[in-house]
């Protein structure tokens, strides 16, 4: 595909249609998708805000997951592809690494027990969850101060 996107032109393109404000949400509800790649982009650090761990750093992980969309009706009703993340907080050990104790990293344990990657003994890295299929239940969240709603991945399981 040839790129056509020209910003000198683009920055004078006049318009007298509205923009859309809102963006159409994927309905709750279970899909089989697929996992998208994970690399150094899927992850991010923020200083937590409130509570006994104010100031510290957190850590997530972001899995963006594309729906299987047979015949293209949650296409076609959102005007894009549907896609939706999975947020999953990480716990990170002092030294930088992950934490695999009792009652840590459950999220990301239930992401590899739903891809069959969650076996002992068995090299395993984030890498690897990128490409795979699952079945993901998308719910939705409304944000009590912007009344905006959010759809994300609230579980996963094998597909």
């Amino acid at each position: 595909m040839v790129d056509t996107f020209n910003p000198e032109m683009f920055l004078n393109t006049q318009t007298d249609q509205a923009s859309s404000t809102e963006l159409l949400a994927i309905p709750e509800g279970e899909y089989r998708a697929v996992s998208g790649p994970v690399g150094p982009d899927s992850f991010s650090s923020f200083d937590i805000r409130k509570g006994d761990r104010a100031g510290q750093k957190a850590y997530r992980l972001d899995v963006e997951w594309t729906i299987n969309d047979e015949g293209g009706a949650l296409k076609e009703y959102l005007g894009r592809e549907p896609r939706v993340r999975q947020g999953i907080m990480l716990d990170i050990s002092k030294d930088g690494t992950l934490e695999m104790g009792k009652g840590k990293n459950v999220t990301l344990g239930r992401l590899r027990e739903a891809l069959g990657q969650n076996l002992a003994g068995r090299p395993w890295s984030m890498s690897q969850v990128g490409g795979q299929v699952a079945k993901i239940k998308v719910k939705h969240r409304l944000d009590a101060a912007s009344g905006r709603t959010y759809v994300e991945v609230g579980d996963v399981a094998k597909a």
